[in-house]
Formats: C-alpha cells, structure tokens, sequence
C-alpha cells in the first residue's frame, strides 16, 4: 500500500495597525517643548494635556511668580504636542504650537492627523486672568499624510509667522491672519529624503539639520546634513541656498556610525540649532556623535569655520543646567551642545586660571559667549601673583606690491575700562580712516561684542608711532565706516546698534568723544549697511552707500545718497534711494574725484561667485561698464575683498582672498588695476598675513604701503 503524502506549504503575511501612541511623559521626545522669550515662558506638558505659562517680569517670590501663571487645558485630550516657539523679540502673547492627534494609524495617509495652532493671550498684564483670556486658535493640515516621525518648527523674530517643515512637507502660518499655506513636498531635499531634527532662522535666512537618508543598501544608513535656507510665507517653499553634509573621518570612532534607526525617534539623535544674527554664525549641535560645529554663513554661503569633541560618547546630558569643565577640554565631563549651553545661558561664569587661558576649547567658547553679547563673569581661583591678564594689543604691518612681503610696522595696546576688572573682552577692528594721504595718522575702531559699551576709538600717528583712545562712551554695534573731511577738519562714521539702528556721528580728532549726531536709521528703512561699500566727496559734502534689502527669498541692492549738508537742518538725509538691477552684493566701492566714477566690486550670482568690476555713476546710481576681476573655482567661496586707491598713479590694489568650504585652502590674489580702464595689470597670489583685518593706503618718503 502506498501512502501518497501531500505537502502544502503556506505562505502566512501577519499584518496590524501601528498606532501612534507616545510616550507623553517624555519632555524631548519629537520635539522642543518649552519656549521663552522677555514676555513669557511655556511649557508643553503632554501627560497633563496642559500648556504651563508663567509671564514676565520673572521673580524667584513664589507668591508673585504664582499670580502671574496660568495652566491652560489642551482643547482636545486626543492631541500630542510636538512643539512650542515664540519669536525672540515679539510684542504678543501669541504661543505657536504643533503636533498629531494621538490613536491615528502611524502608517495610512489620514486626513486630519497634523495640527498647528495659536495659544492667544489678551487679558490685562497687571492682572492674570487664566479663565476667561486665553483663546485657542487651531487647524489641520489640509490632505492626506502618513504620521511623521520628525517635524520642526521655528518662529520669525517677532513671532508673526511660524514655519513648520517635516519630509513630506513645509507650511508657513501667520497668527494676525490665521494663513495656512501648505506646499505638499519637501523643497529643500526633493531628490532625497530629508528627515528635520532642528532649525533656526534669524527673519531672512534659516539653518536646519537633519539626516538625508542614503538607502537600503548604504553601510551608513543616514548622514547629517546642514542646509542654509529661505522660505516665504506667501508660498511656503523653502529654497535651499547651501549645504554641508558630515563625513567622519577614517580613523575616528565615529567612522563606525551607521546611524540606522535615525527614522525613529531616539533621543540619541537630537540635535540643535543656534543662530547668532549679529556675528552670522551658527552652532549645530549633533549628539550622536557627540560634536558641535560652528558654521559661519552669508546670503549665498554656508561655512565650516571648526568643531569641537571631547572624545568618543553619545548624547548630552540636559538635565543639568550648569557645567563645570575641570580639565580645560571637556575631556571628563559629557560635552553639552554648545548652542545649549551658551545661547540658553544668563550668565557664563569662567573660573581663570593659567591652564584655563591656554585652552584652545575654553577660548573658543569664551569668545563665542562674547559675541552672543552674554554677561561674563570671570572668578580669577590662582593665586593674585600668579595671575597675569592676556595684553589687549594691535599690530600695524606695511606690504610692498613690488615684493609682496609684510613687515612689521608698529603695535599699539589700549586699556579695557570696566566696573568690573575681570570681564574679559575679544576685540576686532574696523574701517580705518587716514587724516591726510601722507605719513601721518589713522583712526580706527576696535569693537567688542561681549557687552553694550565696549565700542572704542584709537587715534594712531605713523610717524612717531604714538597712540591714544577714547573713552568707553559708544554703546554697541559695528562699524561700517570712517571718514576724516580734510576741508573741514573732521572726523565722522557709521556704526549700528543691535536693533539694528545706524547712527552717524562725529568726533573729536583729540579726544575722539562724541560731538555730533549726524543722522538716525532704521535697517528696516534703508536696508542694511555692508563694510566697504561706501565713498564720501569732501567737496560736495555727501556720501554714497550700496546697501542690502532683504526680498523675501533673495536679497536686493540698492544706491543710496547722502547730502551731509543736511545735517542740522532734516532728520533724514538721504536724497535718493533706488533699486540696483541685477546686482547681487558688493563687495568694495573705490571713488575718484577726477573722474566723479565710482568703481565697485560685487559678487555675480549665486553658484559661480566671480568677482566683477562695474562703474556707478555717484550722481544718477548708473551703471555701466562690467568687468571680470577674478574667477572663483567651483565649489569655493570669497572670504573679503580689499581695495587700496593711490590716485597719483590711478592703480587700485585688490587683496582678495578665496578658500574652500571647509576652509582647509585658502588662496590670496593680489590684483593691480587700472581705474580708467578697468584694464588688469599684474595678478598674483601671494602669502597672506594671520589675523589681518583691516587695510588703508598712505605713503612714505620710501615706498607705498598699507
């Protein structure tokens, strides 16, 4: 008998719902949840479906702190906040916020699943009313999605519009309008997924990080990536301007990441981002593999200016507010995200000891606590003997064309006054100003950002090599430039305030106070300022400026006159103001008084960034005449441009110098022109000199120099 066997195999697919149900006691999961700005502090607290408000003014009395918060029910308990934002410098009481409903099928494209709202606040300040003047403010994002994983948000400065990004799309909201506008796909990355775990913008420009996601069959599944941006609220498409993406080295532990996972949420893999709007730096902080990189950025460019690790760990410790770096290079301690900790901070407090003043990373984050304009606290624990005070000091170097060699000239140093005599202080110079075209004196500012009134002037004679400055009158800012009036024996510039206001005013050449305020502006008004791009005719008293004005997502440039004449008599003394087409952004402007022509230098375009050559009419705002200066290989950016007139021999010397992304080469031209013709004489590279800053052209019995 034979027994025939049948044999099925069955092929069984096991398929569930994966439901979206978070981990609602989790403060960092998916997203900031606390906000804070001059008005009012808020809290997102999802496994109490509250928001938690505390308004200014911020006191340590528990009972006054008390009458001034108010816990506001979510309007629905299905929802899960993401994330709060409030604008850094807004005047509402306006609270963005974000999330998904929860109990959605993680995986289904639903309707009806991603919100945004507003959290108004209209009530009397002087007494909190909690019940009655909250209003809330919410809607979905129209059309079907699929949950996502990562979605970020940032507010404009004044906390007017809020923009929100994830990989499937971007949307802007304006909360006086209560405007949705949704672009259905993600602009930034549309070639390649782009999961978002930070963002920052400072009203024109924004920086965000991610992952870009490599594929299935990549050994490192997922690779950060920084991309510089602009967005407008009217579409809601952010164009992507420059991008830096991380590449571990070969030898480093973190060569060994694959990131997998990355598409999940782990705490892990958070990462930060601080913009510093005054310096147009930013700090992005990427956990898992424990660095922090500092970028500097323009309206075309994203830099690698350096990074920072302590060594091989993941992940930063939030919990604890204040830090203690015992080793001089965070070496023992688990390195916070610098963004976090100095952007977050009141008060840096460095404990100044001679191992502290000789450690790279401890100057590195001082100085940048400076320039984030943070009160600095320096507690000196050596012995007062032992303790010796970096100098505050300046060199002055000549170059000599023919050789292209730098000398040395002269130094000079300047004391810091301070109500307390352990601030410590980063300073940089500004535009020089020449008294007459001879061997004589310069003036020239030298700024520091760490605190409101740590702006000087320094008054430097060439011959005798003596010097002197002011007092610490001027209140903040930067200087745009500096002009000594022969004929009238003045000396007169343009410095901003943060807000940022210009200000021109004049000084006394002996005692270099303040005499006179010439004129006040708004940047809102007439654009923002840019060094080097500015020419004054002692004969007819005015001057002209190119400034920048942002448009939405690109920046224009404008021709502005200045009839000095005015001062005394109007407020406003500008007297024309016109768009220049086509042009992208200045770099230098060189005035001759024979000719009335003013030669300009300027970036063209946006990818190929050669340095061109036109002629400006200073009467009309005409241009006319366009010249190549100098080619800028692909995929490197110009870092300055100088340009040193002699008008005895009607030859401009430009120093220009170019440098790769990463900064790693640098390459430094030396270009002689002729003004009448724009005719290029000689170009050649030469070596450039560490730290230069700051040029200006004057003569000797010898030779010429700067």
């Amino acid at each position: 008998m034979f027994i025939r066997l049948q044999l099925f195999s069955f092929f069984i697919c096991f398929s569930s719902a994966v439901i979206f149900f978070p981990d609602t006691s989790d403060y960092d999961a998916y997203g900031l949840k606390i906000a804070a700005n001059n008005l009012m502090i808020v809290e997102a607290q999802n496994d109490y479906t509250e928001f938690l408000i505390q308004f200014a003014p911020y006191t340590d009395n528990i009972t006054e702190a008390n009458d001034r918060s108010c816990s506001i029910e979510y309007n629905d308990d299905s929802q899960f906040v993401y994330a709060v934002a409030l604008g850094k410098n807004q005047s509402t009481y306006n609270i963005f916020f974000f999330g998904e409903m929860i109990g959605l099928d993680k995986q289904n494209a639903l309707t009806n699943r991603t919100f945004v709202g507003i959290l108004s606040y209209t009530g009397s300040l002087n007494s909190i009313d909690c019940d009655n003047d909250f209003t809330f403010t919410i809607q979905f994002i129209p059309g079907a999605f699929a949950h996502q994983e990562h979605i970020v948000m940032v507010t404009d400065l004044i906390g007017s519009i809020a923009y929100c990004f994830s990989d499937l799309f971007t949307f802007s909201y304006t909360a006086a309008t209560n405007n949705l506008v949704v672009n259905q796909n993600n602009s930034l990355s549309p070639s390649t997924s782009f999961l978002p775990f930070a963002v920052d913008y400072d009203g024109s420009l924004g920086i965000i990080a991610g992952f870009l996601d490599n594929g299935r069959n990549s050994r490192v599944r997922y690779r950060a990536a920084i991309t510089l941006f602009s967005i407008s609220a009217s579409t809601a498409i952010a164009t992507p301007i420059s991008s830096w993406n991380y590449s571990a080295s070969l030898a480093s532990w973190q060569a060994g990441l694959t990131n997998v996972g990355a598409d999940q949420y782990a705490a892990k893999f958070d990462m930060s981002v601080s913009i510093n709007p005054i310096t147009t730096q930013v700090l992005v902080g990427i956990q898992s593999i424990n660095t922090v990189f500092l970028f500097s950025y323009t309206t075309t460019t994203l830099t690698l200016i350096s990074s920072m690790s302590p060594g091989q760990a993941i992940g930063f410790d939030k919990d604890i507010p204040v830090w203690f770096d015992v080793q001089g290079g965070m070496k023992d301690d688990i390195y916070m995200s610098m963004a976090e900790g100095v952007e977050n901070a009141a008060i840096v407090c460095c404990f100044m000891t001679p191992e502290y003043q000789e450690s790279e990373n401890c100057r590195l984050e001082l100085t940048y606590a400076e320039r984030q304009r943070k009160r600095i606290i320096a507690c000196i624990i050596a012995e007062k003997k032992d303790w010796r005070p970096p100098p505050y000091y300046g060199d002055i170097n000549t170059y000599d064309p023919q050789s292209t060699t730098f000398e040395f000239y002269g130094n000079f140093s300047f004391s810091v006054v301070s109500d307390n005599t352990t601030d410590v202080f980063c300073f940089e110079p500004g535009p020089v100003a020449v008294m007459n075209n001879t061997y004589s004196t310069i003036f020239m500012p030298l700024q520091c950002h760490a605190e409101i009134s740590r702006l000087l002037l320094l008054k430097y004679d060439l011959q005798k090599k003596t010097y002197a400055q002011s007092s610490w009158y001027l209140k903040t800012g930067t200087f745009y430039y500096l002009y000594y009036d022969s004929h009238r024996q003045r000396l007169f510039g343009l410095r901003d305030v943060y807000t940022p206001t210009y200000i021109m005013e004049e000084y006394n050449t002996t005692t270099l106070e303040v005499i006179q305020e010439y004129t006040r502006q708004n940047g809102t008004q007439y654009g923002f300022a840019c060094q080097g791009c500015s020419v004054f005719n002692p004969d007819e008293n005015w001057i002209v400026e190119i400034r920048i004005v942002s448009a939405g997502q690109h920046y224009d440039s404008y021709y502005m006159k200045m009839d000095l004449n005015l001062v005394g008599k109007k407020q406003d003394i500008v007297t024309e103001f016109q768009k220049l087409p086509e042009f992208v952004e200045p770099y230098t402007m060189t005035y001759d008084m024979k000719t009335k022509l003013v030669l300009v230098t300027w970036k063209h375009g946006t990818i190929f960034t050669d340095t061109m050559m036109i002629y400006i009419n200073p009467y009309t705002g005409k241009l006319h005449n366009e010249a190549s200066l100098l080619k800028t290989p692909f995929g490197w950016f110009v870092q300055s441009v100088q340009a040193l007139f002699d008008e005895s021999t009607r030859q401009i010397l430009f120093l220009i110098q170019q440098s790769d992304l990463q900064q790693i080469q640098i390459n430094v031209w030396a270009i002689t022109v002729e003004f009448d013709t724009m005719k290029i004489i000689e170009k050649k590279q030469v070596n450039a000199l560490a730290g230069l800053q700051a040029w200006t052209f004057f003569k000797t019995e010898k030779k010429s120099n700067s």
